[in-house]
This record gives structure tokens, sequence and C-alpha cells, in this order.
């Protein structure tokens, strides 16, 4: 899997929400055994406002489910190496309410 770029701070924005906890699923921890993910930058990215390739529609209703303290799911797409292999989604989910964060593959939600 290619790793997406670090982020720079210069690009990070506030963060809107707190992460709570964070649990990472075992399709995820799976991953981060095989391949270097960059687990960190995705959740910074989820906290901040960038919900990955999700809609216009479901970024509008992420930041309202921000003002309101309801779930917020960000969509992460990790590429492949190589052709063979198949590009994985990530997606990142933060029950504000709950204080939860989780990272999960789309199947294990």
């Amino acid at each position: 899997m290619n790793a997406q770029p670090a982020l720079h701070q210069e690009r990070m924005q506030p963060p809107l929400f707190s992460l709570g906890n964070c649990h990472l699923t075992r399709g995820i921890s799976k991953l981060l055994q095989q391949h270097s993910l960059p687990i960190y930058d995705y959740l910074c990215r989820h906290q901040c406002g960038d919900y990955g390739i999700i809609s216009p529609e479901d970024a509008a209703k992420n930041q309202q489910a921000v003002q309101q303290g309801t779930p917020v799911l960000s969509v992460f797409l990790v590429k492949a190496k190589n052709a063979t292999d198949k590009d994985i989604k990530i997606w990142v989910t933060t029950d504000i309410e709950f204080c939860l964060t989780t990272v999960s593959l789309p199947e294990e939600f």
C-alpha cells in the first residue's frame, strides 16, 4: 500500500472536536502489521474537517454533526502499491457524544 503523505503542520486546521478514546479494529490492526499506514494523519485530517473521499453532501452533514454532537464519518483511500492489489478504504468514525473514535474497514462496521 502506498501511504498518503504525512501532513505538514502549515496545512492543518484547528481540531473541530475531540476524538476521545481511539479504537482500531482487527482489520486495521492487521493492515498496520503488513503495511506502514499513517493512522495518525488520518485521525488528524478527520478531526480537522478533512473527511477524505466522501461526497460534498456528506461533508456538509458532518459539519452539522460536529455542531450537534452526532457521529462524524470520514473515508480515506489507501492506494495499492501495484496494479494487482486493490485500493483499500479506511473509515474513521467519531461518536462525539460517547467520546469514541473507531478506525475500521467498511466491512467491519
